[in-house]
């Protein structure tokens, strides 16, 4: 009997030592990095790569791809250690019509130099270096554009639905949630930059516009113009906090990492709150003498200045005081402080002016006029953009010059064709950065267009229609692959579902480029929505040649079985030119019955086709037939001799 008892004593503790086991395994499974779906090795360096869908995925009505995290490991092939500091270049292409070999090595190099030359005819289907562009919208919505993706698709990815118009948004430090403020609907939304969809929403106070989040990305704070309030709000809980006490009017924040405080100043009171960031609690009150209208620190000085009335005021934000004041011409409207933080810049809509304010004495160093009604200020690597809100252009200020004794002379750039101030604008930048050396997004909300700007051109580069919205503000997100954990690169992928694919992979230091086959398996697919497909019905005798510079005016129809047509405002229009890469987005005015024209002035000899679009309807470029028509040289005249 003692040795029964003996006997099942041994069986539990040997049944547990299994489920312990097997418990620890399954939490060490479930902690590692995703399975390797494929591993290469080339000149000493393991290359892995591994793709998983995006947990808690829900494909919007308008997604055609298939979203999922794409993670690239590089390790010592010997060693087995990580490689960090690496920065890979890599694409995807699906392969067509079954199981393909991968290209030998000079094939892959001639491929990797397509995908770098940006050509039309080697576009791949992830660009795993790219970025997404949104816009805040007019309506209820941010629209997401793909402005890298391939010719012959809709360069709408995504429209995430809000509950309300939104004013203002703010990007957390990591880059996964974007905050945007809904004022009509007393809202704050939470946004998964992701999976591209809200994730949920935050009551606010009255009105909220202003927002902002904390360096170190725990709270969130709201600015509640039609409260006199602030909200600030857990990131991780996504629930309030604190409401803390502001001032009536509109409401601007500011954070000072150093000492740890946050800066509240509103239009409607001269005085400035302080309050801790830990704590949120007040720790002192400056009054600056006038209704503040801007707010900005300085990395580089550790000050805190405020704008407003006629000049600017500088805080030392230890002893909670005035330090200087600096006079200016015209009331300040807009202030920023350029990435190194020596330089202060104030604008003045009212005046006309710009100012350049040295942080290291407080005193104008430069002073420009003629700006017409200077309301936005962004930076670039190497300059100070300002917007006119009065007239369709942009100024320029060379930020290098600036410790020069004669400093830059501006420069005017025309961008769009009508002023911005016609259409919307929100509290948020319609000038970005992008991840494209030396290039910038301007968003114009008269023109419902996005501009291309490339230093160094006297004119914008290009332009994309925004699906009939207007794009109040413009934010950047950047999908290339980002180092997460020592040699472990992270990127979100849209894929063209599952399949067989072939990776392009391009190592700078040490120079290596590879390509090699993966079999994705396990992706959600998205189907497209049903929606009714149009008949194309080109209706301008395209036969004869046109001579560059003669207008030429296309007509279509474009209704579907029941004879409905899309409103102007939902297509998208594309001139293409061959030989070369130029492109145009023409606007279509409807001449009612699904009758559509377009009036466009091919400046160059060449091959044209006009290729139409609904994205919002389902129907994409290339799924209908072009209208084709040649532009060449008319011929010299009979008895004259050519010159």
């Amino acid at each position: 009997m003692k040795t029964l008892r003996l006997f099942a004593i041994f069986l539990l503790l040997a049944a547990a030592t299994v489920l312990v086991r097997l418990s620890l395994a399954g939490r060490r499974e479930a902690s590692s990095a995703p399975p390797v779906a494929v591993s290469v090795e080339k000149e000493g360096i393991s290359f892995q790569l591994a793709v998983e869908p995006i947990d808690g995925y829900d494909a919007g009505a308008l997604a055609t791809r298939s979203d999922a995290r794409v993670s690239l490991t590089l390790r010592d092939a010997r060693t087995g250690e990580p490689l960090r500091g690496l920065r890979p270049l890599a694409w995807m292409s699906k392969d067509r019509g079954g199981a393909q070999e991968p290209p030998g090595e000079a094939a892959c190099r001639e491929r990797i130099r397509g995908y770098l030359g940006g050509l039309l005819a080697t576009r791949p289907d992830v660009d795993l270096n790219g970025y997404l562009v949104v816009t805040l919208d007019d309506g209820n919505s941010l629209s997401v554009i793909n402005p890298l993706v391939a010719f012959g698709r809709t360069r709408l990815e995504r429209l995430i639905t809000l509950s309300g118009r939104p004013e203002d948004w703010a990007l957390a430090p990591d880059g996964k949630t974007l905050y945007v403020t809904l004022p009509h609907v007393d809202r704050l939304a939470v946004v998964d930059t992701a999976a591209l969809r809200v994730e949920g929403s935050v009551d606010t106070g009255s009105r909220p516009t202003r927002v902002a989040v904390a360096p170190d990305g725990a709270t969130v704070w709201v600015g509640n113009d039609g409260a006199g309030t602030v909200s600030v709000i857990d990131a991780a809980s996504r629930s309030e906090r604190a409401t803390l006490a502001a001032h009536e009017g509109h409401v601007e924040l500011a954070f000072h990492r150093e000492s740890g405080t946050a800066w509240i100043a509103s239009s409607g009171s001269p005085l400035v709150e302080i309050y801790a960031l830990e704590e949120l609690q007040r720790v002192g009150t400056v009054d600056v003498g006038f209704a503040p209208a801007a707010i900005a620190t300085s990395p580089l000085s550790r000050a805190v200045y405020v704008a407003g009335g006629a000049g600017v005021v500088e805080i030392d934000p230890e002893r909670r005081r005035i330090a200087n004041r600096v006079a200016l011409e015209g009331a300040v409207s807009a202030l920023a402080v350029d990435p190194g933080g020596r330089w202060i810049f104030a604008a003045s809509r009212e005046a006309g002016t710009l100012a350049a304010i040295d942080a290291s004495n407080a005193t104008v160093r430069h002073a420009w006029s003629g700006l017409g009604e200077p309301d936005d200020l962004a930076f670039s690597d190497d300059y100070l953009y300002v917007r006119d809100r009065a007239a369709a252009r942009i100024h320029l200020v060379e930020r290098a010059r600036l410790a020069t004794a004669t400093g830059p002379g501006l420069v005017e750039i025309p961008v769009g064709q009508r002023a911005p101030m016609a259409g919307g604008r929100s509290q948020a930048a319609s000038i970005v950065d992008t991840p494209e050396p030396g290039t910038v997004l301007v968003a114009n909300s008269a023109d419902r267009a996005l501009y291309v700007y490339r230093e160094g051109m006297m004119a914008p580069v290009g332009s994309q229609l925004t699906y009939g919205r207007e794009p109040r503000a413009i934010l950047v997100l950047d999908r290339a692959l980002r180092e997460e954990a020592p040699g472990r690169h992270v990127a979100h992928a849209s894929l063209r579902g599952n399949g067989r694919y072939t990776v392009a992979l391009l190592l700078e230091s040490p120079r290596i480029a590879t390509c090699f086959p993966v079999e994705v398996e396990g992706i959600p697919e998205v189907e497209r929505p049903d929606e009714p497909m149009f008949a194309f019905t080109p209706l301008t005798d395209t036969g004869r040649s046109f001579a560059p510079g003669e207008p030429v005016e296309l007509r279509f129809r474009l209704a579907d079985a029941a004879g409905a047509s899309p409103a102007p405002e939902e297509l998208s229009l594309l001139v293409h030119r061959a030989p070369g890469n130029h492109q145009w987005r023409p606007v279509p005015v409807a001449e009612g019955g699904g009758v559509y024209r377009v009036r466009f002035e091919p400046p160059l000899e060449g091959r044209y086709r006009l290729l139409a679009a609904a994205p919002l309807r389902g129907v994409r470029l290339g799924d209908l037939p072009p209208v084709e028509f040649s532009v060449a040289a008319p011929p010299p005249a009979v008895g004259k001799a050519a010159p």
